[in-house]
């Protein structure tokens, strides 16, 4: 699929660097992206459902301090345009509280 993203920025990440966790994204949002295409089959609720999956996993990974695998990203990928294209919402808010 893709490789996997090297540890020096999962670190700096989990410490609290932005930069990092950009960095993170930037590698992640093609495959959580074309995930959410083959389930939706919209661009347009692909790039929302993408970007819902990024916030989530930030707001999930901040207060655990470890970052997501390449397959932690998939299954929440997954997971989420799932549940979207069923209709069901998150019950958790997006600001993590």
């Amino acid at each position: 699929m893709c490789d996997n993203i090297p540890d020096s920025v999962i670190k700096r990440a989990a410490s609290g660097d932005s930069g990092a966790m950009n960095e993170i994204i930037t590698f992640y949002q093609k495959l959580v992206y074309n995930i959410a295409c083959s389930i939706l089959r919209d661009g347009n609720d692909a790039l929302d459902a993408s970007q819902e999956v990024f916030i989530k996993i930030y707001h999930k990974e901040h207060r655990h301090r470890h970052l997501p695998s390449e397959n932690k990203a998939h299954r929440d990928s997954a997971r989420g345009h799932h549940d979207r294209r069923r209709g069901v919402q998150d019950p958790r808010p997006v600001n993590g509280g």
